[in-house]
């Protein structure tokens, strides 16, 4: 995946957030940083996915 980040250009792999320990940790800090996610989530079934973008190594 391809994320332009302040005008800089990253590859990146995805991964979704399946421990449910690890999911709860990250909810909390992005709904700290935007309480519109849990207002989301109120308003649908499924559970929102958390996905970890982690910069690839150039080897």
């Amino acid at each position: 995946m391809i994320v332009e980040d302040h005008g800089r250009t990253i590859v990146t792999q995805a991964s979704t957030i399946t421990d449910e320990s690890e999911y709860q940790r990250l909810w909390s800090l992005m709904t700290a940083m935007y309480a519109g996610y849990n207002n989301y989530q109120r308003h649908t079934e499924r559970k929102i996915p958390v996905v970890l973008l982690q910069p690839e190594s150039l080897s």
